[in-house]
This record gives C-alpha cells, sequence and structure tokens, in this order.
C-alpha cells in the first residue's frame, strides 16, 4: 500500500508514463480488502489520472482502420481495461454505500453509480472505436447497474444513471459496432438527446416485436424478443427504442437531419423501430476465399487494368468462419493486412474461376494488429466496371461498378461509387461491350446506401445504348 500512495503523491508530465503503472497499481487497489470508504478515498486518486489519458487517446481513435497501429492497441486497450478496473472499485463501493461511514445513503448511492457508469460509458466508446470487441465483464456490471436501479422503488428517472444506462442500451439496440468511428461519435451525441425516451419495465409487455430483454443475472447483452423468447426468470428487465426510432425517422422525413448523418440516423432507426432478426441460419465454414478489399483495385480488376504479379497482390486470402446466403463472417489469412472500416465494400470469391461478388463490411474486429475478422453482407453476385459523366465532372469520368438487378428485394440496375460522386439530374453511363464503347443517357433515383465510403443508388435508362 505504502509503494502505491507514494506513487499517487507523484507527479509526471507525460500522461502516458502512467499507463503501465496504473493498471498495476489500480488492480492491486481494487482486489485488497481495505474498507469502502478507504477504497473510494483511493479511487478519487486514480479517476482523474484515467481521465487524463482518455483525453489524450479517444481523439486518435476518431479517423484510423482496423486493424490499429501496435503502438495505438496497446493504448487503447490498457485504457479500455482501466476503466474496467475503475468501474469494478465504484460497484465493489456501491455495494457497501448503505453501510457505516456513508452520510446519506441514496445520494452517495447514486453518484457511486453514476461514476461507475461514465466508466463503463468510456470502456465502451472505446472499443467501439478500437473494434476490439464488448470488453469482458462489460454485460455483467452494467447489469448489475441496470438491477440495482430498476429495483429501487425512490429510483429518479431522470438522474444521471437512468439517463446513462437508458443511453447505454439504445446505443447498443441501434448496433453501434456496424459503424465508423466518426458515425459512432454523431450517433452518440444523437442518443444523448433521446435517451429519456427508452421505455423500460420489469414485466414483460403484452407486445414485444420491439422489444429487448436483459437477465440481469447474467453476463450477456441485451437479446431481441423477436429473435429469442425472454425465460420465465427473475431479475428481467425489458426496453424499447421505438420512440427514438419513431423521432428520428421523423427527422429523416422532414429533412431535418444533415445530409452526411442521414445514414447513421437511417440506420439507427430501422434498429430501434425493429430489432433485426437473422433471416438466414448461419452454416459452418471452413473454406477458404480471395477477397479484394479494396474498392478501387476491384475495379481495375474487373476492368482488366490488373494483371498478372499486380493483381496477385491486390488480393488477400481469408477463411470464412461462418456464412448464409445474406453473406460472410470470415478471418485474415494472409496477404497484406488490409485496412478496413465498417461501410466499405470489397470484392470475395472462392478462386479465380469465380465472378467477384460484391459485399458491404458490416463490421471489423481486431483483438491484435495480426488478426482481424469482417462480416461481409452480398450486394450482389457480380457486377461490371463502368464509368459515369456527370454534370459536375464531364471531362472527368468517375469509376463505377454497374450492378445487376435483384429481384428478390425488388432492386434494379444499380451504381456503386466511392462517396461523394452521388448528384442529381442526368448522367451518362460509358461501358465497354466487345471493344466498343456504349453510352447511356440515364436518371439517377434516390440513394439505396449511403456510408462514409460509398454511394449504391438505383437508375433509370433515358435511352438504349448505343455506339
Amino acid at each position: 500500500m505504502n509503494e502505491i500512495l507514494d506513487w499517487l503523491g507523484s507527479k509526471s508530465e507525460d500522461p502516458l508514463d502512467d499507463l503501465i503503472p496504473l493498471r498495476r497499481h489500480l488492480r492491486a487497489v481494487v482486489a485488497m480488502p481495505v474498507q469502502p470508504g478507504v477504497l473510494l478515498r483511493l479511487l478519487d486518486l486514480f479517476e482523474p489520472r484515467i481521465a487524463r489519458i482518455h483525453k489524450l487517446v479517444f481523439p486518435l481513435l476518431l479517423d484510423v482502420s482496423t486493424p490499429l497501429p501496435r503502438n495505438l492497441r496497446i493504448l487503447s486497450q490498457s485504457l479500455v481495461d482501466l476503466h474496467g478496473h475503475l468501474a469494478e472499485g465504484f460497484l465493489k463501493v456501491l455495494q457497501h454505500a448503505v453501510g457505516e461511514g456513508f452520510q446519506r445513503p441514496r445520494r452517495r448511492r447514486d453518484t457511486l453509480a453514476a461514476r461507475a457508469l461514465t466508466s463503463l460509458r468510456r470502456q465502451y466508446e472505446l472499443s467501439l472505436r478500437a473494434a476490439s470487441g464488448t470488453p469482458p465483464g462489460f454485460w455483467k456490471q452494467l447489469n448489475q447497474l441496470l438491477l440495482s436501479h430498476q429495483q429501487s422503488p425512490d429510483s429518479d428517472l431522470d438522474s444521471p444513471t437512468q439517463q446513462g444506462l437508458r443511453l447505454l442500451l439504445a446505443v447498443h439496440a441501434a448496433q453501434a459496432d456496424t459503424l465508423t468511428p466518426r458515425e459512432q461519435e454523431f450517433l452518440w451525441r444523437h442518443a444523448e438527446h433521446l435517451a429519456t425516451q427508452v421505455e423500460m419495465a420489469t414485466t414483460a409487455p403484452r407486445k414485444t416485436e420491439s422489444w429487448l430483454w436483459v437477465d440481469t443475472h447474467d453476463e450477456r447483452a441485451p437479446t431481441p424478443a423477436n429473435r429469442r423468447a425472454p425465460p420465465a426468470a427473475d431479475g428481467l428487465v425489458f426496453y424499447s427504442c421505438r420512440t427514438l426510432g419513431k423521432l428520428t425517422q421523423a427527422s429523416l422525413d422532414n429533412l431535418a437531419a444533415p445530409r452526411a448523418w442521414r445514414n447513421v440516423l437511417h440506420h439507427a432507426a430501422k434498429r430501434w423501430l425493429s430489432p433485426p432478426q437473422r433471416r438466414h441460419n448461419r452454416r459452418r465454414g471452413g473454406y477458404r476465399v480471395e477477397v479484394c478489399p479494396r474498392l478501387s483495385s476491384l475495379w481495375a480488376l474487373l476492368n482488366g487494368d490488373l494483371t498478372g504479379n499486380a493483381a496477385v497482390q491486390a488480393i488477400n486470402e481469408w477463411q470464412v468462419m461462418n456464412d448464409s446466403p445474406a453473406g460472410y463472417a470470415a478471418m485474415h489469412i494472409s496477404g497484406d493486412m488490409p485496412g478496413l472500416l465498417a461501410g466499405s465494400v470489397l470484392g470475395i470469391r472462392r478462386n479465380d474461376k469465380e465472378p467477384w461478388s460484391l459485399c458491404i463490411v458490416r463490421w471489423v474486429r481486431s483483438e491484435n494488429p495480426e488478426h482481424l475478422e469482417m462480416g461481409l453482407e452480398v450486394l450482389a453476385p457480380h457486377a461490371k466496371a463502368v464509368r459515369i459523366g456527370t454534370a459536375s465532372r464531364p471531362e472527368a469520368p468517375i469509376p463505377a461498378l454497374l450492378l445487376p438487378p435483384i429481384t428478390g428485394i425488388g432492386r434494379g440496375e444499380t451504381l456503386l461509387t466511392e462517396r461523394g460522386a452521388y448528384e442529381t439530374g442526368t448522367i451518362a453511363l460509358m461501358q465497354e461491350e466487345a471493344g466498343k464503347l456504349q453510352v447511356a443517357e440515364c436518371k439517377p433515383l434516390p440513394l439505396v446506401t449511403q456510408t462514409a465510403s460509398i454511394e449504391l443508388f438505383e437508375f433509370e435508362r433515358l435511352q438504349h445504348p448505343g455506339g
């Protein structure tokens, strides 16, 4: 203990110098059998040091792709651990908040819960930005807070703890892990304004279509009731974000949302209104595939511009862990480690005898710089490399991929481009067939999908292709 107190009394000019001793000392303090009041006074000294490091590291994760560079990975994971230990310490004190030595126990309990929740929120935000998966113990700790506040007869629905709990549940329901770090940042700000609208109950609602349930005695994340029915057990908490979804959808319908963030709001509204169900059963994979992770390289391959060794270098080898007719979950095996972002588009095929299927990256996960997993949703079974001429750039045709109609979902011909190419008005669709350039005048229809990386839109041909 003396060593820890001496260290806490010292100061370091560089907050990052604190990282290693902080983890060691905080872990030891939380494990010590000390009085709750003593533990709380120690946590008061650790908390600002952790906040200093968080203020430095968190912004560095805003514009990085996955996997993170090694040094940044170490920093972010260390900070995730620190927030987890800090939350554990506050929860440990919280269990004794009504005991000897604590005046105004209700007020003290609420303050401790709010501080624990702040640590859990920062831990969750970090793990989302770093695409490292939910930290071990996160849901166990959050569920403990959820249980204690749902059981409290005098719990204030407008308290910081209740607001924080609703916010974390709403962000989870919106599947923030399928967004880029900048999109996540916007989602947090948007959800903060609506968190009071999250409906919560300790008994099952009559209609559960838009509800999720949490077993507060368990260590698992919330489960949509439309995916798995809740068990007959004590300690269940139910919640719905349907009102959040309606308010968000209204802002989209009324054109009140900024265009740059409309995809985020559409994404959140859809999941808040109706938690997604699995449309297909997953099958065990175990087979290898070729992946072209960069849209520009995929276009060049389809256009015949990349051949030989250049084509080989543009392709990675991945192993499919599981698949369904709708998509894949895959793990990187060999080739250059690509930097991936949720919302980007890539090509995948079994071998060079098959066409490139187009997939959108729904999530990315990386436990260390040498490990990379991704979830893919199939956009089209094949595509053609084309160019489009627009009014704003008539002298510089834009590379695009022409996707075939998908009758099952009622989608016609679509064009996929990098973000920023879409515009209203007529466009010229240029493609080579049998060595001849064919040009068709087309009218773009509203966007089907827009992410931080790509735009996908249907179009109408205004004239038949001509040479």
